[in-house]
C-alpha cells in the first residue's frame, strides 16, 4: 500500500528517487530538482542490490543523492545502461532494460544517478608506493581488450609492463611491442603505454616499482586480501634476509635479500615462525654458522652447486661454518630437525673429560677427550651417555649417594635397570616442507652487551672419569679382554666398552672370607693388614698374637698384581702357618719375652746390618711384607695367665725395692757430688772475679795513661798551630809594610820626576831669554823697583824652592848673571817686607 504520509514528492538538485505504479508495475525516475504529486497507487521504492530487489519507502525521505566520484577515484557500477544512455536532471524518466551482469569502471570527478536495479561502488585510486603491489584480474574480456594499458601513471618515461602474460611469466623490459599479445594503445597524453592480459580470468601484478598510481578500467578489478584491502605490501628483504613464496602448483621460490620482493599472480608469501615465540614473518633471517654450529641437510630435489658439485636427490649434507659461513635455504634443501633442534651446536669438552661418541654406520664407540668443542657430524655421530649400576657406582665412587641417585634416575627413564645404556637422541620428526619454518636470529645490539657467560655440567652427560688414590691401582679391562693399569692419582677416561677389574677381600679380625668386602682400589704401598693369629707352644699354653703387617706391592709386571681374587687370605693364611710353627719351638715365658723377635725373625728374616730384614715375598701377586708389628700378646688359658702374671707382679716388686735402694745410695752419691761442685765452683767464681777486677784495674789505669798521652799531644798540636798562625800574622804584617814601603817609594819617584821635569822647564825658559833679559834688566831705569819686587818674592816656587835661588841658579855663567847675583844679595840683607 503506498505511504499515505507521502502526498507530494520533492526531489532537490543532486537527488533522485524511485517511484513505483503498483497498478501497473512501471518504474520511473526522478531527476532533481523537481516536484511531484502522487497518484493513489504510487509509492516511493529503493533498489536493494544485495537482494536484488526493490524495498518500498515506509518511512523518511525517498530521496537519493547522486553518486559523486572526486578527482583520484573510480565508480564501479553495476548493471549499466545500453549504449551509456543517461538521466536528464529536472525530468521523469521512465525506467529502461538495463545490461543485467555487466560493470563498468567510470574515473573522476564524475556526478550522476543511477538506474535503477544499478548499484555503485566508490573506490579510492590505487597510489602505490615502491614496496606496493595490487593484484588485477580481467573480468570482461571484450572490455579488457579494448581498455588495456589505460588508467595508469609510470615512474618514469620509460613504459613498463606491469603485470604477466601468460600468467607466471613475466614479460620484460627488453621485450618489442611485436612481442606483446596486443599493440600499444595510443593515448592523448602522447605517451606509449604496454596493454595489459585481456584473457578471462587472467592475473597479474601492478607494483609499485614501476607504477605510481593505477585505476583499474572496465573490463579489469582489484582482487582485495583477506582484510579486504586492495593495496597489498611487498616484502622488503634487508641483508642476510630471505623469503620463501609458494606457487599454486606447489613450487617454491626463495628470495634473498636486499630486494623487494613481488609475488607472482599465483604466489603467495609463506610464514615463517620466529624463535622465542616471537609472532610470525614473511622474513627470515640467513643461518650464522660457525667452526662449532651446522645444519643438517636432505637433498629433495637434483641440482648442481656454483663450483659444478651435482647433488642427488637423497642425498644428505652438514653444512657448518667451514663450508659456509652464511647460509640461505635452498628449494632443493630441507632441514632435518631433531625435536625443536635446528641447528646443531658443538659440545664443549672441558680438559681431562670426555664424550662416548657412537659411529651410526659402523655401530663404533669411540672416547672425544678434551679440551676441545667438539661439533658431532648427526650424519654419522651420535653423542652417547653411559649410565652404570649402583654396584659399579659404589666401587669406583665409594660413598657418592649423588651419584648412585643420578643413575637410578637415567635407568629408570630408559625403562630397565640395565648397567649401560645408550641415550640416543630424540626420534627424527617428520622433515618440514617448508623451508620457512627454518630460520634462526641473530640480532646485534649497538648498546654494550655484557660477554657471555655459560655454565658446564658435564659431571653425568660425559664419559665416567675416575681418579686414583695416592698409593692405589686399578685395572681397567675392555670389551676384548686388553687390560691397563691406573695408579698413584693418575685420571683416566674409560673407553665405552671398558671396565673396572674388581675383587673381593677378608675382612674382620681374625680375617675371614665369611664377609667379604667387594673393591676395585688395591692400595700398593703403605698397606696395612692386621690379624689375631692363635699359637702354641712347646709347653702346651696357647697364646693370641695381634700383628700388623705392612704390605707393598712389587714388580714391573702390575697387571700381577690383581692375579689374585683375595689377597688378604693369601697372606694371612701363609703367615699364620709360619708363626705357630714358631711358637712351637718357644715356651710360653720366653715366647711372651721375645715374642716381638721372634715374630719379627719368623716373619722378615734375620736381619743384617747392612741390608736389614729382607721382608717376606709372595710370589703369586708380586706382594711383599715389609714389616710386622706385635700389638698383643694374650695368654687364653686364665690360671696359667694369672699366675704368670703374679710371677711377673713379685720378680717386678722386689725389683723395685732393688731399684729403690740403688735410687737411694744413687741420690746420696749425687747429693755429696753437687756439693764439691759448688764449692769448687764458688772458688772458682772468686778467682774468676778476682782476675776480672785485676783486669779491671789494669785497664783503667792502661785508658788514664793513653788519656793523658791524647791530651798532651792534642796540646802540643794546638802550640804548634798557633805559632804558625802568629807566623802568618806576621808575615802578613811584614807583607803589608813591603806594599806600603813600594807604593811611598813609587809616589817619592813619581813626585820627584815631575820636580826634575818642572825645574829643567824653568831653566830651559830663563836660558831662553838669555842676555836680552839681563841687558833689559840692568839699563831698566826700574831697577830699584825690581830690587823691591825680587824682595817681596821669598815665597818658594817649582821642587820647594824660593824665586831667588831659581833665578841665581838660571842667570848662572850668562853676561847679566853679575848683576842678578849682586842683586840678590841686596836684597837677602834687606829687611823683610812690614805686613
Amino acid at each position: 500500500m503506498p505511504d499515505p504520509n507521502i502526498k507530494d514528492l520533492v526531489v532537490l538538485p543532486g537527488q533522485f528517487a524511485y517511484v513505483g505504479d503498483d497498478s501497473k508495475g512501471n518504474m520511473t525516475v526522478l531527476v532533481g530538482p523537481m516536484q511531484r504529486s502522487l497518484g493513489t497507487t504510487e509509492r516511493p521504492y529503493f533498489w536493494n542490490a544485495q537482494k536484488g530487489d526493490f524495498v518500498p519507502c515506509t518511512s523518511g525521505s525517498p530521496a537519493m543523492p547522486f553518486a559523486k566520484v572526486p578527482q583520484g577515484y573510480y565508480a564501479i557500477l553495476d548493471n549499466p545502461a545500453p549504449d551509456g544512455k543517461s538521466l536528464t536532471p529536472g525530468q521523469a524518466t521512465a525506467a529502461i532494460d538495463m545490461q543485467m551482469g555487466r560493470r563498468i569502471h567510470i574515473e573522476g570527478p564524475q556526478s550522476f544517478p543511477l538506474w535503477p536495479m544499478q548499484s555503485v561502488e566508490i573506490v579510492r585510486g590505487h597510489n602505490l608506493r615502491t614496496d606496493q603491489y595490487v593484484l588485477v584480474e580481467v573480468e570482461d574480456e571484450s572490455q579488457a581488450t579494448k581498455n588495456a594499458g589505460r588508467g595508469i601513471t609510470y615512474r618514469d618515461a620509460k613504459p613498463r609492463l606491469a603485470g604477466v602474460v601468460p600468467i607466471g611469466k613475466p614479460i620484460g623490459d627488453d621485450q618489442t611491442q611485436a612481442e606483446l599479445q596486443h599493440p600499444a594503445a595510443a593515448v592523448p597524453d602522447g605517451n606509449v603505454r604496454v596493454s595489459f592480459p585481456t584473457k578471462l580470468g587472467e592475473r597479474f601484478i601492478v607494483k609499485g616499482t614501476e607504477v605510481a598510481f593505477y585505476m583499474p578500467p572496465t573490463g579489469y578489478r582489484v582482487i582485495s586480501d583477506s582484510r579486504n584491502e586492495h593495496i597489498r605490501t611487498a616484502v622488503s628483504l634487508e641483508r642476510l634476509e630471505y623469503c620463501t613464496l609458494l606457487d599454486e602448483n606447489g613450487q617454491r621460490r626463495i628470495a634473498k635479500g636486499p630486494e623487494v620482493v613481488f609475488p607472482e599472480p599465483t604466489e603467495s608469501f609463506v610464514e615463517i615462525d620466529q624463535p622465542d615465540g616471537r609472532k610470525s614473518s614473511y622474513k627470515g633471517r640467513a643461518f650464522e654458522l660457525d667452526e662449532i654450529k651446522g645444519l643438517y641437510i636432505k637433498v629433495t630435489q637434483d641440482y648442481t652447486e656454483d663450483d659444478g658439485t651435482e647433488r642427488k636427490s637423497g642425498d644428505e649434507l652438514f653444512i657448518t661454518g667451514n663450508e659456509q659461513r652464511i647460509y640461505y635455504p635452498r628449494v632443493e634443501h630441507t632441514i632435518i630437525c631433531y625435536g625443536s633442534q635446528m641447528v646443531h651446536y658443538g659440545v664443549e669438552i672441558p680438559r681431562g673429560e670426555g664424550r662416548y661418541v657412537m659411529e651410526r654406520k659402523s655401530g663404533k664407540f669411540k672416547l672425544v677427550k678434551g679440551e676441545t668443542n667438539y661439533l658431532p657430524d648427526p650424519r654419522n655421530d651420535v653423542i652417547v651417555r653411559r649410565v652404570l649400576s649402583d654396584r659399579e657406582v659404589t666401587l669406583l665412587f665409594p660413598g657418592n649417594e649423588e651419584a648412585r641417585r643420578v643413575n637410578q634416575v637415567f635407568r629408570q627413564q630408559a625403562g630397565g635397570d640395565k648397567e649401560i645404556l645408550e641415550v640416543r637422541p630424540p626420534e627424527e620428526t617428520v622433515m618440514r616442507r617448508s623451508l620457512a619454518a627454518a630460520t634462526q636470529t641473530f640480532d646485534r645490539g649497538t648498546g654494550y652487551t655484557p660477554p657471555r657467560t655459560i655454565t658446564i655440567d658435564t659431571k653425568y652427560d660425559g664419559a665416567v672419569r675416575i681418579r686414583t688414590f695416592p698409593g692405589h691401582a686399578i685395572m681397567v679391562v675392555n670389551g676384548e679382554g686388553k687390560r691397563r693399569i691406573v695408579k698413584d692419582g693418575e685420571v683416566t677416561l674409560l673407553e665405552y666398552d671398558e671396565k673396572v677389574h674388581s675383587f673381593s677381600l677378608s675382612s674382620g679380625t681374625p680375617k675371614s672370607d665369611k664377609n667379604r668386602i667387594d673393591g676395585v682400589y688395591l692400595q700398593i704401598s703403605n698397606n696395612t693388614v692386621s690379624d689375631v693369629v692363635t699359637v702354641e707352644t712347646k709347653d702346651l699354653c696357647e697364646i693370641n698374637l695381634r700383628v700388623c703387617y705392612r704390605v707393598n706391592f712389587e714388580g714391573d709386571k702390575p697387571e700381577k698384581w690383581f692375579a689374585v681374587e683375595d689377597y688378604i687370605k693369601l697372606l694371612t693364611t701363609n703367615l699364620r702357618s709360619m708363626l705357630r710353627n714358631a711358637a712351637k719351638a718357644h715356651g710360653v715365658l720366653d715366647l711372651q719375652e721375645h715374642v716381638t723377635e721372634i715374630v719379627r725373625d719368623t716373619i722378615l728374616g734375620k736381619s743384617h746390618a747392612e741390608a736389614g730384614r729382607p721382608g717376606r715375598k709372595f710370589e703369586e701377586n708380586s706382594m711383599r711384607v715389609y714389616d710386622v708389628d706385635v700389638l698383643d700378646c694374650e695368654i687364653k688359658d686364665g690360671e696359667i695367665g694369672e699366675l704368670i702374671d703374679r710371677e711377673q707382679r713379685s720378680v717386678f716388686v722386689h725389683g723395685l725395692k732393688l731399684s729403690e735402694i740403688g735410687r737411694s745410695d744413687e741420690l746420696t752419691k749425687r747429693q755429696e757430688t753437687a756439693a764439691q761442685t759448688a764449692i769448687g765452683l764458688k772458688a772458682e767464681t772468686a778467682g774468676r772475679q778476682l782476675g776480672a777486677l785485676r783486669e779491671r784495674i789494669e785497664q783503667e789505669g792502661a785508658n788514664q795513661a793513653l788519656t793523658e798521652k791524647l791530651a798532651a799531644e792534642r796540646e802540643a798540636e794546638t802550640l804548634a798551630a798557633q805559632k804558625k798562625l802568629e807566623e802568618g800574622l806576621q808575615a802578613i804584617a811584614e807583607l803589608k809594610l813591603l806594599v806600603k814601603k813600594a807604593a811611598d817609594e813609587h809616589d817619592t819617584s813619581v813626585k820627584k820626576e815631575r820636580t826634575d821635569i818642572e825645574v829643567k822647564a824653568d831653566e830651559a825658559r830663563l836660558k831662553a831669554m838669555g842676555d836680552k833679559v839681563a841687558e833689559a834688566l840692568t839699563h831698566s831705569a826700574h831697577a830699584a823697583a825690581i830690587r823691591d819686587a825680587l824682595k817681596s818674592f821669598s815665597f818658594p816656587v817649582a821642587g820647594g824652592e824660593n824665586i831667588a835661588a831659581v833665578l841665581s841658579r838660571a842667570f848662572n855663567g850668562t853676561p847679566a848673571g853679575k848683576w842678578v847675583a849682586g842683586l840678590l844679595g841686596e836684597v837677602a840683607k834687606a829687611p823683610p817686607p812690614q805686613q
